[in-house]
């Protein structure tokens, strides 16, 4: 993914609706649909294993 210009990351995030991303991740919880977490700390890709995953 090609990385976002100032300009491009506060238009996204100027739309986001976070109350709506946080209830569907909560549903997803509730639902046992868990996936894998990528975190990228210090340039290293630290990633935890896939837990469960639904196919929907």
């Amino acid at each position: 993914m090609p990385r976002l210009t100032d300009e491009q990351l506060q238009r996204r995030a100027a739309e986001r609706d976070l109350n709506a991303e946080i209830l569907e991740a909560i549903d997803d919880l509730e639902a046992g649909r868990i996936g894998r977490v990528s975190i990228i700390l210090n340039g290293q890709v630290i990633e935890s294993p896939v837990t469960k995953l639904s196919a929907e």
